[in-house]
């Protein structure tokens, strides 16, 4: 990667305005990305899981760089909301950034199917999950993406039980997880499976 592309990426993504909350996500105030994390102010974020279609059987992930927050870690498509965009605003400007890097953003249709609060990281989080499918192809960006591949759903569940196999997925997509997975054995909401195309 271009040295001063990796410097101007970094800078822009500490300094990032984002909304600080109370721990009933009502906005309190503003304050940069550096400096909720150094003083842990709680914020809002979004995580948006695309699957390869909507069997929801293999799961999109990505293996994070490592100057990025939980490096070399399997993840989602992940990030805080800036001051300016809502939760579906972000959750679309975090596929561009990520997965469509420096080409067009195709029409994938996200529904959000969780609200919850993350406290496996410090800050805690107030997220919210959405899903869609979309089985490829991608532009993964290169300051963030090193690996992407999607992973069978039964793999990530075995995975996460296991607390040495655990550790290579990052904090914030096994709590993300873990409300999909909770959604997806409820007997209502499998009646009513959400509309992907």
């Amino acid at each position: 990667m271009n040295p001063l592309h990796f410097i101007k990426e970094m800078t822009t993504q500490l300094f990032e305005k984002v909304p600080i909350i109370n721990e009933e996500n009502t906005i309190l105030g503003k304050t940069s990305r550096l400096s909720s994390f150094l003083f842990r102010k709680p914020y809002r974020g979004v995580n948006v899981f695309i699957f390869k279609d909507s069997s929801f059987k293999e799961l999109l992930s990505k293996k994070r760089r490592w100057w990025m927050r939980f490096p070399n870690k399997l993840a989602d498509c992940a990030g805080a909301i800036p001051y300016n965009l809502s939760y579906e605003e972000t959750a679309c400007k975090e596929l561009q950034e990520e997965l469509f890097h420096n080409t067009s953003l195709p029409k994938i249709k996200l529904k959000k199917i969780a609200e919850f609060k993350d406290i496996s990281i410090k800050p805690f989080t107030y997220n919210h999950l959405f899903i869609g499918a979309y089985p490829g192809p991608f532009s993964p960006s290169p300051f963030e993406v090193k690996e992407l591949s999607f992973i069978s759903t039964e793999k990530i569940k075995e995975d996460l039980k296991n607390p040495k196999t655990s550790k290579q997925y990052a904090p914030p997509f096994k709590t993300a997880f873990q409300h999909f997975l909770k959604l997806m054995t409820t007997k209502n909401y499998l009646s009513q499976p959400p509309g992907l195309s």
